[in-house]
């Protein structure tokens, strides 16, 4: 391949997969690593992805390495250390604070999936072909993840009432 097809696609998906993984981790150190770490395989396996399928084929090439990382680290939180956007209005910002803690609590298919669909805006047959299942399964575990991402906004958001 040459040099600058990969930098071309480095620097149209690197962003992508780096923003995807950092907020599947909650570090962007580690997102950083995993990222580079997915672009080694991209050039290992070149010679045999299809044409057009780079992305699906990188993204789903990061989902297996989150899900190592989740294994082999055994993942816990440090909801201190969450970097999270910044903005002026402080309402937004307990909003998106509440978002991202309760989506680092969900299990790492079911914040994937909310990942992919309503952060990133993929649509549903993109998300099947990352995730290596059907239209049928994305539709029905996202509707399963977004529920649990519900019942975890309420579980913080009780939790933060009574400690005030």
């Amino acid at each position: 391949m040459p040099q600058n097809t990969f930098n071309n696609i480095v620097d149209k998906l690197g962003p992508r997969l780096l923003r995807f993984a950092a907020k599947q981790i909650g570090s962007i150190d580690i997102a950083k690593d995993l990222v580079q770490e997915t672009f080694i395989v991209y050039l290992d396996k070149q010679v045999d992805i299809i044409p057009g399928k780079e992305k699906s084929f990188l993204f789903k090439v990061i989902s297996y390495k989150i899900l190592d990382h989740f294994k082999l680290k055994k993942h816990n939180v440090d909801y201190t250390t969450i970097h999270l956007y910044s903005t002026d209005d402080h309402r937004e910002y307990e909003h998106k604070e509440l978002i991202n803690l309760a989506l680092l609590r969900l299990k790492p298919v079911a914040k994937q999936l909310i990942t992919l669909r309503d952060l990133e805006g993929y649509n549903y047959q993109e998300v099947a072909d990352i995730m290596d299942i059907s239209i049928g399964k994305v539709k029905v575990y996202l509707f399963r993840a977004r529920k649990a991402l519900k019942e975890e906004i309420i579980k913080i958001d009780m939790s933060y009432e009574r400690s005030n």
